[in-house]
């Protein structure tokens, strides 16, 4: 993966959870990093639940190692292009250099319809 290839940025946040001030917990989202990127689709579906149409994106998401994103994971989760993504597996293609973050999206279908 050459440097050319990625030309946009993403960005990853990782949950923290803090007391507010009636006791009660709150989780917000932090950024660990924002990355230049190579973005690759990985596969759609349609799942139809209760009378519901959805849809699920899967993206794949090639970057640069860093320590700031070394421990990505599953409970992070991806800022790009105004969407959120859940994080689904986080591979290390080339030791210390290269990280593959799988991730997905639900689209509601319906809404887009309408």
């Amino acid at each position: 993966m050459t440097s050319g290839t990625m030309k946009r940025r993403v960005t990853f946040q990782r949950a923290t959870v803090t007391v507010d001030s009636y006791g009660g917990e709150v989780e917000t989202w932090n950024t660990l990093a924002s990355v230049w990127m190579h973005r690759r689709d990985a596969s759609a579906g349609e799942s139809y639940k209760a009378q519901e149409v959805g849809s699920q994106l899967s993206i794949r998401f090639t970057i640069r190692y860093s320590t700031a994103v070394a421990d990505l994971n599953p409970r992070d989760r991806v800022l790009y292009n105004g969407d959120v993504y859940n994080i689904t597996g986080v591979r290390e293609i080339k030791r210390n250099r290269i990280l593959e973050v799988d991730a997905v999206i639900q689209l509601d279908i319906q809404a887009a319809a309408s």
